[in-house]
């Protein structure tokens, strides 16, 4: 299964899925229309079998009615009840599932008919399930408690962040120990710029997975 980051963040999020025959899911479409469909891994439209879109805010829906537009299945929080639901297309078996956030919003895993790998997609939780049996974890670190500590011993205002319902570095350790088995890759994204330092994240994750990395646009 090959994943290509076209953002990623608060800046905007959009991500290609597509297995080893091009059958492509994009998953959230938080970046202008022309921009996600000028990107040179962007999938033909006859090769996308859905748009997956997490949650209504700007940087996970803002071309969501452009897709809608242009004919694209679409899997979106406007639909999802707020419970696990199994769906299945012609290349794919789906799963979705509410993660909190402060609105409501999905995680999904998906499993590839064509490869046989499975990826869980979660970002902008607090709170989420543990997802067992996956082969790769597109998977929100968004801060590092111990930054953020440290950031308000100093006396610096953090009332406007919004770090709180996001996910932490120390509730990803949390998650993946609680595994039991140990998934080919994590692919750490929705990174904050000024709350997380990537390479104590990359040092933290690697005992959890045979390769992790942070996800970051590719050019």
């Amino acid at each position: 299964m090959k994943i290509n980051v076209v953002g990623t963040g608060s800046s905007g999020n959009c991500y290609f899925i597509s297995d080893s025959q091009n059958n492509s899911i994009i998953l959230d479409c938080g970046l202008p229309f022309q921009q996600i469909t000028s990107n040179s891994n962007f999938p033909k439209f006859s090769k996308i079998d859905f748009v997956f879109v997490s949650h209504l805010h700007n940087d996970h829906n803002k071309s969501m009615k452009d897709f809608e537009l242009s004919g694209c299945e679409m899997l979106t929080y406007e639909t999802l009840e707020p419970k696990v639901q199994n769906w299945e297309y012609d290349n794919w078996n789906i799963i979705t599932f509410p993660v909190l956030h402060n609105v409501p919003n999905w995680g999904i895993v998906i499993k590839s008919k064509i490869d046989n790998e499975k990826l869980c997609y979660m970002t902008d939780f607090n709170k989420a399930p543990l997802i067992e049996g996956c082969d790769i974890y597109l998977y929100e670190i968004n801060y590092i408690e111990g930054y953020i500590d440290q950031m308000i011993e100093e006396n610096k205002d953090l009332r406007t962040n919004g770090f709180v319902n996001h996910n932490s570095l120390e509730n990803a350790v949390t998650h993946f120990q609680r595994l039991k088995d140990k998934p080919k890759e994590i692919i750490c994204c929705h990174l904050s710029p000024s709350n997380s330092i990537k390479s104590k994240i990359l040092k933290t994750m690697q005992p959890f997975a045979d390769k992790v990395r942070i996800a970051e646009k590719e050019k």
